[in-house]
């Protein structure tokens, strides 16, 4: 008997998932995108009223600074570090065109964004990863980007928030992508 009480859904999530979004009359016209969960196509401007997810509840990639603007009080977003970005320690063939090419198609010098803002009123520093950045993997500018910030969260007395999607370490720049460069 305790067996099947323990199965019951519990809430909303566990019964099958979220509602269904509002039906939003769709232009002709109007770019869809698939969803890899449910295959439906979904109106892009439907995704972006519903944060890039899906009725189904799956959940689309996103961009750094959109997270930043999704969660950060308007305004209030000011960047740190934004001048520390990854080099080829190791001499990896090709990486430092790799590096060129997904920061030009990402718009971002590495795949973390740093930052002091206010989220619902309270100061705070914030971290977020950004999945187009070579799926937001760790190299040596990740790391020391991040160390930075606690550094400068403890100094200032302020909590840290984050946001990961990290792809692991990046074998480009070995043991090195997974420590701090001072």
């Amino acid at each position: 008997m305790a067996l099947i009480n323990f199965l019951k859904p519990k809430n909303q999530l566990e019964e099958g998932g979220r509602t269904a979004a509002p039906v939003v009359q769709q232009d002709e016209g109007e770019p869809e995108k698939k969803c890899p969960n449910c295959h439906k196509d979904i109106p892009v401007s439907r995704l972006w009223a519903n944060s890039l997810v899906c009725s189904c509840g799956y959940h689309f990639r996103v961009k750094a600074r959109y997270r930043i603007h999704m969660i950060a009080d308007k305004g209030s977003f000011e960047e740190l570090f934004g001048d520390v970005s990854s080099t080829n320690p190791l001499m990896f063939p090709g990486y430092q065109e790799k590096l060129e090419t997904v920061h030009s198609v990402s718009g971002e010098a590495e795949a973390v964004v740093c930052g002091r803002a206010k989220v619902d009123g309270t100061d705070c520093c914030l971290f977020v990863m950004d999945p187009y950045f070579m799926m937001g993997s760790m190299g040596c500018a990740v790391g020391e980007k991040i160390t930075l910030l606690f550094e400068y969260a403890a100094e200032n007395r302020l909590p840290v928030v984050g946001f990961t999607v990290s792809g692991g370490a990046r074998m480009q720049e070995g043991l090195l992508s997974l420590m701090q460069m001072a």
